[in-house]
């Protein structure tokens, strides 16, 4: 619903004006403009912000924020922020070495 907004796929949500939600993005939902989504289960509620491809269960909630490529789970809460892969790769891989080591010791 909006100006110029394109929803290629089921079960997804767009208010705003020049709204996007991609083709392989089902039950997404954009509330703002120029919003974009091309993940399944995206949610962008602000204005200039994108979740990119296979990013898949991000939200932001915030004006000109970005989820890279490939990012799952992100959360985004803010303005101009950007969630950098390997940043969130290395985050996970500590994560589960720590998740190694306890259950080792037990």
């Amino acid at each position: 619903m909006g100006y110029h907004t394109k929803v290629n796929t089921g079960y997804s949500v767009a208010i705003g004006s020049q709204a996007e939600i991609a083709e392989r993005s089902d039950r997404s939902s954009l509330v703002g403009y120029k919003t974009k989504s091309s993940s399944y289960y995206g949610t962008v509620i602000g204005a200039e912000s994108t979740i990119g491809t296979s990013a898949d269960y991000s939200f932001i909630g915030g004006y000109k924020s970005v989820v890279p490529d490939n990012v799952k789970w992100a959360t985004i809460v803010g303005s101009e922020s950007k969630v950098r892969a390997p940043v969130a790769r290395q985050l996970a891989e500590v994560q589960l070495l720590k998740l190694i080591q306890n259950t080792v010791r037990l």
